[in-house]
């Protein structure tokens, strides 16, 4: 029972930590993706830090190296996103996007990043919040159609 009860906070947690944007925000959204250039207003420095702290992220997730995984986050971070957490994610992110297979910059601002990530099956979003040095991971998200639809029908169970 105690394992069923933290799947489900685990399902509403990603829910909420992924499911997104209403209809405008979500168009609005759209319209910056499609103009990167204009989206794109950190320094080439602070973009190549990123980039690596994503990558880094998106290899780790890719072998199951939690260590890999989690080298640049924040101690909160850590704390939030600890290996047994990492675990229940990869596993859902593979089962529904795939493994991972290359990244581009989307957006950018001040210490936030947000990546498309060509997946094997689909393209997901990878959003960073980086410390205002740059030096942490803060906090992280991942997005795509799919990982919605799946929750979303999870929750529709729960009713």
């Amino acid at each position: 029972m105690k394992k069923r009860t933290l799947l489900v906070l685990l399902v509403i947690g990603l829910l909420i930590f992924t499911y997104g944007c209403s209809k405008t925000e979500k168009q609005a959204a759209e319209t910056e993706m499609n103009a990167p250039e204009e989206k794109v207003e950190a320094a080439i420095e602070d973009l190549k830090i990123a980039d690596e702290k994503a990558e880094a992220i998106l290899n780790g997730l890719n072998k199951g190296d939690y260590a890999m995984f989690s080298t640049d986050f924040s101690d909160g971070a850590k704390q939030s996103f600890d290996e047994a957490y990492f675990n229940k994610i990869r596993k859902f992110i593979k089962d529904n996007s795939g493994d991972y297979v290359t990244k581009s910059i989307a957006m950018s601002k001040g210490n936030s990043f947000t990546y498309d990530c060509q997946f094997s099956r689909e393209t997901v979003l990878l959003g960073l919040v980086m410390s205002s040095d740059l030096n942490n991971v803060e906090s992280l998200y991942f997005d795509s159609a799919s990982m919605r639809e799946v929750l979303a029908s999870n929750l529709d169970l729960m009713k």
